[in-house]
């Protein structure tokens, strides 16, 4: 498409948003394609007849597609591999700062606020209960932050547990489904029962079976084998940018008061903390 040179001028800005690899492809629809260009999806359609696909459809199929095998051609180190039985320790360091960087800007990039409908209301929420069967450092990370500016994190990866909490608390609460193959049975169960408007996923990209289930979704490069790798390196990297992005939000939202009162209950709890560090120093 990028070296098609028969098009209009609308054909030309509709191609445009396709290839800007900011834009959430997954959730976009003709409808919305339509409306950041500022044409009918009538329009849409018949570009994409015009490129020789059925519909918009068809055609974005190809391009996610397309844009899967490239974010993994892309990638500098090979995240299943990054580093060999030959490497230096001063080798492997760099590849792993060089495979971080490459994950945090993937990730960065495939963020899209505006195609998540209930992000202006996250900080809304009283309780937010995340549930995964995968690594949970990073949420349990991301719990402890929230406790320390006065918000409720429940995080579990018993599947008992998170489905009656799906139960009791579907409609009132925030849930967030970790999935990385967004495969995993006992998710999906959960996540089933949650309202769309109460339910947030956080899965790879390239659409699965949880992505299914909610139009809230934040997508992670799928760079990552789910067995044939030395160790999972990006997928911690991408749910940490997230979850930290997150928390930000939320601190965010009463900036002055949560400074205040995190410094405050820190000082009257760690009296006894101390450094001769001066770079550890707090500020008088």
């Amino acid at each position: 498409m990028q070296s098609a040179d028969n098009f209009s001028q609308i054909e030309q800005q509709i191609a445009q948003v396709l290839l800007d690899d900011k834009i959430n492809l997954k959730n976009l629809s003709a409808r919305k394609l339509a409306q950041k260009v500022y044409v009918a999806p009538s329009t849409v359609t018949r570009f994409s007849q015009k490129l020789g696909y059925s519909g918009f459809p068809a055609l974005k199929e190809d391009l996610l597609n397309e844009r899967k095998v490239r974010l993994q051609e892309e990638q500098g180190i090979n995240p299943n591999y990054p580093f060999g039985i030959l490497d230096t320790e001063d080798a492997i360091l760099s590849k792993i700062t060089t495979l971080y960087k490459e994950t945090v800007e993937k990730t960065s990039e495939l963020f899209e606020i505006d195609d998540i409908p209930l992000w202006s209301r996250i900080t809304d929420f009283e309780t937010i209960c995340i549930f995964s069967e995968g690594d949970i450092g990073p949420l349990y990370t991301f719990k402890d932050k929230m406790l320390k500016i006065g918000r409720n994190v429940v995080v579990t990866s018993n599947a008992d547990q998170a489905y009656y909490y799906a139960s009791y608390f579907g409609k009132k609460w925030l849930f967030i489904t970790v999935s990385y193959s967004g495969e995993t049975p006992n998710v999906l169960k959960a996540a089933s029962i949650i309202p769309n408007k109460n339910l947030l996923i956080v899965t790879s990209y390239g659409g699965n079976s949880l992505t299914k289930l909610s139009k809230n979704v934040i997508v992670i490069p799928p760079v990552e084998r789910l067995n044939d790798n030395l160790g999972n390196f990006a997928i911690g990297v991408a749910e940490n940018l997230i979850f930290d992005f997150l928390y930000a939000s939320f601190f965010k939202k009463d900036f002055m008061h949560n400074k205040h009162k995190k410094v405050e209950i820190a000082k009257q709890f760690q009296v006894a903390r101390y450094s001769d560090n001066e770079y550890l120093q707090d500020r008088q």
